[in-house]
């Protein structure tokens, strides 16, 4: 878990290669690499629920040893990209998926030698 509603981990907390071993934690709460983070998380959850309220969050998923060329660049409805994206838009409260750095790039200008 990246961020839950105004409580976020600092890129800096990330370990290098972003892999966690979940699998030996006693106890998992939201997925967070950083355990005091998890926590705060956890207490904006518990906060919000009390209201009867709901709060957003941000997760990233990533994959390890993906063999090159899986997928296709041609076909749209086997492009890995598009596969990933509605898997994921499938969980019923997903309201946007970024792919890279999809959301960034849509808010920046073109490179003038792109325009020509």
């Amino acid at each position: 878990m990246i961020g839950v509603g105004g409580v976020l981990i600092s890129e800096k907390k990330f370990p290098g290669n972003r892999s966690i071993g979940w699998a030996k934690k006693q106890e998992i709460l939201l997925n967070c690499a950083d355990e005091e983070v998890e926590q705060r998380m956890k207490e904006e959850v518990d906060k919000v629920l009390k209201t009867g309220d709901s709060v957003g969050g941000v997760f990233e998923v990533v994959a390890h040893n993906v063999p090159p060329g899986l997928g296709t660049y041609a076909q749209w409805d086997e492009r890995l990209d598009a596969l990933l994206a509605g898997a994921v838009m499938s969980l019923q409260a997903v309201k946007a998926v970024e792919i890279g750095t999809g959301i960034v790039a849509a808010g920046s200008r073109a490179h003038p030698y792109m325009m020509k």
